[in-house]
């Protein structure tokens, strides 16, 4: 059976034995390596059992982002009843995959009843990831003082420094609430034998490259700035006008397939059913159901393979989603955040940090459409940081 981490570690070997034989140049492999995906990403292979998973507990969002739009999702509003979050925690667990997530197209702190959830998690040794929009304050500091050890992490996505860019991208949403949600966890955190891992996560565009410098500013007191995750849009939504007109960069845009996602991780929606999208607005995506079968089953189902082998150009693509679906490049969104964080670090004004980054996203797209030395160029912008 394919073992992908061996693959990795193969495909790897190169740079891996590079940098052990010459220690002070790992970043520099690093940043080759990422500059050699960026223009030839590899082709995934599927795992014998999948790896990440995300538990749909309910399909409901109180916001509708605009990068997102979970409200054109088509499938009934619903929530995952604890017997089947615990039928699927268990063979998770069985297969290795670990903390899974409890969202998709929804709001975690939209279940009406988390702690049952996290219950449930504790009596299988199971930790849970969290990520949010961090609107929820008053839910969240209850279940950081009853169920921290069952938290492997939690994420807030935030994606703004300014209160109106916060709301024009997050609709229906308040930064002074993300505020309170960071204070709820830096106060925990302060206090408690058992602190909680925070990350913040910001989707790049041109509507708020400018506040790059400024969030990371932002989060000092809440979270290390290597916990601070920069990402290029996607335009994984149904409607992806909005990626399309900020993000400008024409050559860093490609159709998500292969996606690595029908080979590696998998998805379950609130009634059950199992996907190989991690954002199923409409279930096409879906190889199974896990209140008939069993994970392993559906997983190496001749389903998955259709779908597997529509990615791969060995059958035709006949699923709506994704056709449509394009996405930056990956490791070009590695490179950037990497980017970002050594402008950081050198002590740049936090105002200059998003425009020297977006100018460096520019000289990868032009790079990439020349047919130039990307591998040049990136060691040259990284290089140049005093």
């Amino acid at each position: 059976m394919f073992n992908v981490d061996v693959f990795n570690r193969l495909r790897n070997k190169y740079f891996a034995l590079a940098s052990r034989l010459m220690p002070g140049r790992k970043e520099e492999f690093r940043l080759r390596r990422l500059a050699a995906d960026a223009l030839e990403p590899p082709t995934p292979r599927v795992r014998s059992l999948p790896g990440h998973a995300l538990i749909e507990i309910n399909n409901t969002c109180n916001l509708n982002c605009i990068m997102c739009n979970t409200k054109m999702s088509k499938r009934p509003k619903g929530y995952m009843t604890p017997d089947l979050f615990e039928r699927i925690a268990k063979q998770l667990k069985q297969a290795g995959s670990l903390y899974p997530g409890l969202h998709t197209v929804g709001e975690t702190f939209v279940y009406p009843d988390l702690p049952a959830l996290f219950d449930i998690a504790r009596s299988l040794d199971y930790p849970l990831f969290i990520s949010t929009n961090a609107q929820f304050p008053d839910r969240l500091a209850p279940l950081l003082e009853s169920h921290s050890d069952m938290i492997h992490h939690l994420r807030f996505s935030i994606d703004a420094a300014d209160a109106e860019t916060y709301s024009s991208i997050r609709r229906g949403g308040r930064l002074d609430k993300v505020m309170e949600s960071l204070e709820v966890v830096r106060r925990f955190n302060m206090t408690s034998s058992r602190p909680v891992l925070l990350e913040a996560g910001f989707v790049m565009s041109a509507t708020n490259i400018a506040e790059v410098g400024p969030f990371i500013k932002m989060l000092e007191p809440y979270c290390p700035p290597d916990k601070v995750r920069f990402n290029l849009i996607d335009g994984i939504s149904p409607d992806a006008s909005y990626f399309r007109t900020t993000f400008p960069f024409k050559n860093l845009i490609k159709p998500a397939r292969p996606c690595r996602m029908v080979f590696r991780n998998v998805f379950f929606t609130h009634d059950g059913k199992v996907s190989l999208c991690c954002r199923d607005y409409d279930a096409e995506v879906v190889i199974g159901d896990i209140t008939k079968q069993d994970l392993t089953t559906i997983w190496a189902s001749p389903e998955a393979g259709r779908v597997r082998d529509m990615h791969l150009g060995k059958k035709s693509m006949t699923i709506k989603s994704c056709v449509g679906c394009f996405v930056s490049n990956r490791s070009v969104s590695s490179l950037v955040n990497l980017y970002i964080h050594q402008l950081y670090a050198s002590g740049m004004d936090s105002d200059r940090i998003g425009h020297e980054a977006w100018t460096f996203v520019q000289g990868v797209n032009d790079q990439v459409g020349a047919g130039g030395d990307l591998q040049a160029y990136v060691l040259g912008a990284f290089s140049k940081i005093q």
